[in-house]
């Protein structure tokens, strides 16, 4: 058993939780994985890396300060613990690599973001808050159809990611877009849809505001398929897009990790800004597959320690999420896309694609999440 210094990593049912846990435990951390008490098997309390596991209350500052209680450092993995980790402070009693609160805010509000990047030269799609039908219905004629509907911000709740987003084909799809996301009381941002290869730029920014790594990826298959989480992901080396990543998070005076998401666009190559995910990614383990290991960056920064250089990562290294991945595939065939599901079926028999979730050092994660995601077979997550 290690006896290194501690570490809570929160939200220990999702995805880059479980990358996290693996990556600290293997690097000699002692890992707390944190949940709420929602999921009833968290699959991050199933690693062998995982020292202990604690059941927490809803992520705000005052459950996060009592589960890091006697830990010397934070890996928080939400939206929500990033900024309850934020809003604790000092007072949180462990360390955590965090942007400012107004970084976050800027970050996490995709309307101000906008703002935001194309005072700093960044290509961003049309998009505006809208509130009620007389407003939907005039989107088409302005942009064209389809029209991207989305929460103007996540803060406070705990949402899969296609309850975050819709994608309306038509005047009448629009209308029960905005009532549907308009039900989380956050806003809703209409956005116009580019067409095209939907691209991630990671980076982990240390404390003077400085990117001490960078990773870049494209999304192969997504989940939903109109656009989503990666279900099929791979790494790329793209110096342009890394360079306008780096453009809104310097902009932003960002500290900590995070994604800028893009899309390429079909029409004209051009990168148009998406969003920011002012957190760990979802596929935040293909970096660390690649050598670019963003939890236990992250961790030795806020612990003040001076981690070594991440080095050159590889490009074309693939790596399949099996559950989401089946999800998307059977979507595929339901929209009678054949050719997307013969190339799930490809990829399945590819030895080269890599496991996301499934270890055979450490097989329990895999199963439970497996578990937990295939409840939406045959549906909508």
């Amino acid at each position: 058993m290690s006896t290194g210094p501690w570490v809570l990593v929160t939200d220990a049912d999702q995805r880059p939780a479980i990358a996290a846990v693996r990556s600290l435990g293997r690097a000699g951390y002692r890992v707390r994985a944190a949940e709420r008490a929602g999921p009833a098997r968290p699959a991050g309390f199933a690693s062998r890396h995982a020292a202990e596991c604690a059941r927490m209350g809803a992520l705000e500052a005052d459950s996060l300060r009592e589960a890091a209680r006697g830990c010397d450092a934070v890996f928080p993995v939400s939206t929500n613990a990033v900024l309850a980790a934020i809003q604790a402070g000092p007072s949180l009693g462990a360390a955590a690599l965090l942007p400012s609160l107004a970084a976050f805010e800027a970050a996490n509000d995709k309307a101000r973001l906008m703002v935001v990047a194309r005072e700093a030269g960044v290509r961003c799609p049309r998009g505006r808050r809208v509130a009620g039908p007389a407003e939907v219905e005039a989107l088409g004629a302005e942009w064209g159809w389809p029209v991207v509907f989305k929460l103007a911000t996540d803060r406070g709740l705990y949402l899969e990611p296609a309850a975050r987003y819709r994608i309306a084909a038509d005047a009448r799809e629009a209308g029960e877009a905005l009532a549907a996301l308009a039900a989380a009381g956050t806003g809703v941002l209409a956005q116009e849809y580019v067409p095209g290869e939907a691209l991630g730029a990671s980076f982990v920014y240390d404390r003077e505001g400085r990117p001490r790594a960078a990773f870049c990826h494209r999304r192969v298959r997504e989940y939903p398929i109109q656009g989503g989480p990666s279900t099929l992901c791979e790494s790329v080396r793209d110096e342009v897009l890394e360079a306008q990543g780096r453009r809104v998070l310097d902009a932003l005076g960002w500290v900590g990790p995070a994604m800028v998401e893009f899309k390429r666009s079909r029409e004209d190559g051009t990168l148009h800004l998406l969003e920011v995910n002012p957190r760990p990614w979802g596929t935040i383990a293909l970096a660390v597959a690649c050598g670019v290991d963003v939890p236990r960056l992250a961790v030795e920064l806020a612990l003040g320690l001076t981690p070594g250089p991440s080095g050159r990562y590889p490009a074309g290294v693939r790596m399949r999420f099996l559950a989401t991945d089946l999800l998307s595939a059977c979507a595929h065939v339901r929209a009678g896309h054949w050719r997307e599901a013969a190339r799930f079926l490809a990829d399945l028999a590819d030895p080269r694609v890599r496991a996301g979730v499934f270890r055979r050092d450490d097989p329990g994660p895999a199963l439970r999440y497996l578990a937990g995601r295939l409840r939406w077979l045959g549906g909508s997550p």
